[in-house]
């Protein structure tokens, strides 16, 4: 959606920063529209597949349903969004309690029903729910309203954060294309346990990040002084490098026990998920940098540095797998 939904994370507390609430409300009005109108159109051209010739039909349904699914889940996408933005965490901490009983209900519910078609359109049920729940809590006025001008100041803002998302998500993935690659099915196999840690691990400076971010575009809104900024991104990385060393070392420590414990034919992946850990200890530090440079409009540059780690980790790790390094190599 052109990064409007990422822009509108960063210039909504930005303007409620400034005082031009009225602006922040365009801005939503258009993000609804647009959102609302991409999804659906890009939804009917997936239930319009299904009429296509040479579709088998026991995938007609599903595709139907997922044009459904994919209408429902961005409007839900933005309205936490939305939340984000507004810095209305309680809601949000409220809303996703709600989704945790009320998604596998309706979805295995839909599933016993439909199969894979309603185990689909349980997802777009709970979303489109949610929605509804969502608004409940933090209702605000809904206007639709077209701008070009609303369309290129968000998607010039929120393009680049949204690569840098992609980017990240690549830093975080390529180490698997290598391993299938280079060593095969069996060895990323074993790097599961890597993947396990370093996914639990990397959720907690990824939250204080997030909840960090608007309250730094809020406070440069309010004050338009970068040096204001420098106590909140200290504050930030600080305290997620605070929380997260603890549970690295514990994680660091136990991930042998638990490994032989539950998993004994995975432990060839020990080591490198404790690698991986020490590579976890610098994401608190790059999460206040990423969110200064985000607020101060220099996302572009957060992209680059996203762009050339995404390369040197492709890089690295080829040549140390080369090496015989196998897992280790990769991990480091």
């Amino acid at each position: 959606f052109c990064g409007i939904p990422n822009g509108l994370n960063r210039e909504i507390p930005f303007l409620a920063g400034k005082g031009e609430v009225e602006e922040a409300q365009k801005l939503i009005n258009f993000s609804l529209l647009f959102v609302l109108t991409v999804s659906c159109f890009l939804g009917f051209i997936i239930m319009f597949t299904s009429l296509l010739s040479g579709i088998p039909n026991d995938v007609k349904s599903p595709l139907r349903v997922a044009g459904l699914l994919f209408v429902t889940m961005n409007l839900y996408v933005l309205f936490q969004f939305l939340l984000k933005s507004r810095i209305r965490f309680q809601a949000m901490s409220a809303q996703q309690f709600i989704f945790t009983f009320l998604y596998p209900a309706i979805t295995l519910i839909c599933a016993f029903w439909g199969k894979i078609s309603g185990f689909m359109l349980g997802q777009a049920l709970s979303a489109f729910i949610m929605v509804l729940i969502i608004y409940r809590i933090e209702p605000f006025p809904i206007r639709i309203e077209f701008s070009w001008n609303h369309f290129k100041k968000l998607s010039r803002i929120g393009m680049p954060l949204m690569g840098a998302g992609v980017l990240y998500g690549l830093l975080t993935t390529v180490d698997r294309w290598i391993i299938l690659a280079n060593l095969g099915i069996d060895d990323l196999g074993q790097y599961t346990v890597a993947i396990l840690v370093f996914g639990i691990v990397s959720i907690v400076p990824v939250i204080i990040s997030q909840q960090m971010y608007p309250r730094i575009a809020f406070r440069y809104g309010e004050t338009g002084d970068l040096i204001s900024l420098l106590p909140m991104i200290a504050k930030q990385s600080f305290s997620a490098f605070g929380v997260t060393l603890p549970i690295i070392i514990i994680t660091y420590l136990l991930v042998p026990h638990f490994v032989t414990t539950f998993m004994p034919q995975y432990s060839q992946g020990v080591w490198p998920s404790r690698i991986l850990l020490i590579g976890v200890l610098f994401l608190p530090i790059a999460g206040g940098v990423a969110n200064f440079l985000n607020t101060v409009d220099k996302q572009l540059y957060y992209m680059i540095v996203q762009a050339a780690a995404v390369i040197i980790n492709i890089a690295i790790a080829t040549i140390f797998v080369r090496y015989g390094w196998g897992l280790i190599g990769v991990a480091w």
